[in-house]
């Protein structure tokens, strides 16, 4: 799901790296495991301060974000369900070295 968004911002034009990408999972699963509550909004701009590093680029963000999460920002509790259930999968689940090696 989150590749899926990564791929479509650097389609958008957003110049976001592999280690930009990893890091935003870092964040997230830091957040899982503190407790913090996490809705649609607070994933929004963790992923824009991870993944964008210039202003420029933030229209393009918007609009690949609204491509990628239409659906499920019209619901946030669905949103926050999906958001929940893949943070708990993340941890046992890992990047292939294949995957990241493809996401450059």
């Amino acid at each position: 799901m989150f590749l899926d968004f990564f791929y479509l911002l650097r389609g958008e034009g957003v110049p976001c790296t592999t280690s930009e990408y990893l890091d935003l999972l870092k964040a997230m699963e830091g957040l899982q495991d503190s407790g913090e509550h996490f809705n649609a909004e607070k994933f929004y701009l963790l992923a824009r301060s991870c993944l964008v590093k210039d202003i420029k680029y933030y229209d393009k963000y918007d609009v690949a974000f609204a491509k990628a999460f239409k659906d499920l920002i019209e619901s946030d509790s669905k949103f926050n369900q999906l958001l929940s259930d893949w943070l708990k999968n993340a941890v046992a689940k890992k990047l292939s070295q294949q995957r990241k090696d493809n996401a450059l």
